[in-house]
């Protein structure tokens, strides 16, 4: 026995000493490795061809995939049990079904030469596995024999096959030759708030005239590039991308989505028209002008059709987008100012509130942030839809059988199957689950109904822009206090069933007629999430303490999820802080601010989160949390150290009086800041 496992060893490595050809970082290992790649994927395609008229499972793995939906718990064992066949059959059969749909989709021509003609010149990654294992790729025809070696070798065939290329590209010697511009928004949990956020930048370029590209990245994330070829001489270097990502920063919704590793020139980006290997939706290209329309159906395999025009770059890109290089350097001014504020520590600067003062008046106007609102039309669309989805709701429950249903549903202790319960009952079963869903949120309903509730949110939200998590024009200006429930119906009709339906409002407030930045709350989120809401409110206490002793009109919330927020608002800031410069002014105030509270009453810098940006919104007061379920509501300061977030249930029965702020409000508030920052 030990003689045998002895020579087992011995083999073994002398197996090791014969790596691939991948182990030599010689251009001709390279190319070696490139060859045994192709040709094994050669070979792989062969055998399936050869092979899948043999294979007749279809109606086995179609009649898989409608178990799956009416049974969810259903297991492979279970299918294969009740079919008469072996778990490897069945198992072939579906990886079988999903060859075939990657084959038929990579082995289109069009999508083969879409896919080489930007991956010209870059180096290529495959699945998740951001190194290099191609310096380029030669042809168009070797995608789909590389495509189905590398998700054989690389995904045990769990992932999808798909490629990356690096942002930069390379002269045959290695050298770099250019680097694209990316910029990702990285927002996973729902594509029409990571479209959202990127809004204002899509909608700056075209304004400004620049030749840019836009693409779906096959899950949630919109990406816009500057290719190399479209970037002006001269535009390159550290400092130019800083000034680059900086306005980038400025410009979207919520800059902490941002991804920063397209900083990188190594950095990887899937492909146009490569599949994503999580979601088997396809990395698809849009045109700017369509931004706003698109959904993700279109990335579906069967449905992708090459859009003409999008690539390559015209001749006069870089002429074109000279524009952005005097659009970056006309800002120096205020990048100097920036410079300038973060010169010194801000404790150590003895007169920072007149500092800032001039440079408020020295710093060129920032341009009025306007947020994309949906106009009257699609407003009216949006009351109507919930509207007759609140009719529709309430004749669906007159229906006895309907009824009964949805009580046997609500009796089961795991999730139900709907089509099953729908069949025993004689039930449509597209209506029980319409009620079914329903009957899941009604608490937020029964709060939204209350008159008090709707009169409420409507004060709190007046001027300021209300984000709905569903629909592509996400922001609506709330024109009546009884649009509040339509409003909740046609959001909860349309986001995911796991979402409960709520409302979030901007920190700026907005002009009526311009839909322009007139002003912007101070607001500091202090998050519980990793601790308890008791050790929060100690936390809180010094800056609390400090705000009433200067007399600064200020309120706490408690946000609906983990955390509280302290708000100055707009009508209590300085006079000076306003017009057409309020953008830059409120981003020089707190992030200021930021510095010179955690250094006076040492607040830890994680313990807190400043919404620096106007256009950040939170979810409004007397809303419901859309992923908690629980009601934002106003906290008296006195009762702090008694509040729980139990206590914000739905339906919130109470509405705290809304003390008027008084006159000399901003006063206050100016002589608050002049004595922490000097």
């Amino acid at each position: 026995m030990i003689l045998r496992m002895k020579k087992k060893r011995k083999k073994k490595k002398q197996r090791n000493r014969n790596p691939l050809p991948a182990a030599s970082f010689h251009e001709s290992g390279r190319q070696d490795r490139y060859d045994h790649i192709l040709r094994q994927g050669q070979e792989q395609l062969q055998d399936y061809y050869s092979s899948a008229d043999a294979l007749d499972l279809d109606q086995l793995v179609a009649e898989f995939e409608r178990l799956k939906e009416e049974e969810p718990y259903i297991s492979l064992n279970q299918v294969a049990e009740r079919y008469g066949v072996t778990l490897q059959e069945l198992y072939s059969g579906i990886t079988a079904s999903k060859d075939r749909t990657v084959i038929s989709y990579y082995s289109r021509p069009e999508i083969q030469q879409a896919i080489f003609s930007f991956a010209s010149d870059r180096k290529i990654a495959v699945v998740r596995n951001f190194q290099p294992i191609f310096q380029r790729l030669r042809n168009p025809e070797d995608i789909l024999p590389l495509m189905l070696r590398i998700s054989e070798s690389h995904t045990s065939g769990r992932q999808w096959p798909s490629m990356h290329g690096t942002i930069s590209r390379y002269a045959p010697d290695g050298q770099m030759t250019g680097c694209d511009l990316v910029t990702e928004i990285d927002y996973k949990r729902s594509w029409s708030k990571s479209f959202d956020i990127a809004r204002p930048l899509v909608k700056f370029f075209r304004e400004l005239g620049v030749c840019f590209l836009v693409k779906f990245s096959g899950h949630a994330s919109p990406h816009i590039i500057i290719p190399a070829e479209a970037i002006p001489e001269g535009f390159h270097g550290p400092s130019a991308y800083r000034a680059f990502f900086s306005l980038v920063r400025s410009k979207v919704k919520q800059s902490s989505y941002l991804d920063r590793s397209f900083s990188r020139p190594s950095h990887f980006l899937r492909l146009p028209y490569s599949i994503h290997e999580l979601t088997g939706k396809v990395s698809v290209p849009i045109r700017p002008e369509d931004y706003d329309s698109f959904s993700p159906k279109r990335a579906r395999m069967e449905s992708v059709e090459i859009l003409e025009g999008w690539w390559p770059m015209p001749p006069d890109a870089r002429e074109r987008n000279k524009v952005l290089v005097d659009y970056t350097s006309g800002g120096k001014a205020q990048i100097a100012v920036d410079e300038e504020l973060e010169s010194e520590p801000v404790w150590k600067q003895t007169s920072l509130w007149e500092q800032m003062s001039e440079a408020f008046q020295k710093a060129s106007p920032a341009e009025a942030k306007i947020a994309p609102v949906a106009g009257d039309d699609s407003y009216s669309r949006m009351i109507e839809a919930g509207q007759k989805d609140l009719e529709h709701r309430n004749e669906l429950s007159e229906d006895e059988n309907l009824r009964k249903a949805l009580e046997q549903m609500v009796d089961l202790e795991h999730t139900p199957s709907i089509k099953k319960v729908a069949r025993e009952n004689g039930v449509d079963t597209e209506q029980l689950w319409f009620l079914w869903r329903w009957s899941l949120r009604q608490q937020a309903f029964d709060h939204y109904s209350q008159p008090h509730i709707q009169q409420a949110i409507y004060s709190c939200v007046e001027n300021r822009k209300i984000w709905l998590a569903a629909g592509s024009e996400n922001y609506v200006d709330l024109q009546k206090p009884e649009h509040v429930l339509p409003l909740v119906a046609y959001v909860h009709s349309n986001q995911g069933r796991r979402n409960w339906p709520g409302f979030e409002r901007t920190k700026g407030l907005y002009d009526p007629q311009t839909h322009s930045l007139i002003g912007a709350d101070i607001a500091i989120d202090f998050d519980f999430r990793n601790g308890s809401c008791d050790r929060v409110v100690k936390i809180m206490k010094p800056l609390l303490d400090m705000l009433q002793d200067s007399q600064v009109t200020f309120s706490v919330n408690f946000s609906g999820d983990s955390s509280l927020l302290v708000i100055i608002p707009s009508a209590a800031m300085p006079r000076r802080i306003g017009g057409r410069k309020v953008a830059f002014q409120h981003h020089q105030l707190a992030k200021s601010l930021s510095e010179a509270l955690r250094k006076i009453i040492r607040i830890a810098k994680g313990a807190y989160l400043w919404r620096i940006e106007p256009y950040q919104h939170t979810c409004a007061p007397y809303s419901v949390n859309e992923r908690t379920g629980l009601v934002c509501v106003p906290v008296d300061v006195e009762d702090l150290e008694d509040f729980s977030p139990e206590m914000a249930q739905p339906p919130v029965a109470e509405v705290s009086k809304s003390s008027k702020i008084p006159e000399d409000a901003p006063q206050a508030t100016e002589a608050f800041l002049r004595k922490i920052m000097v």
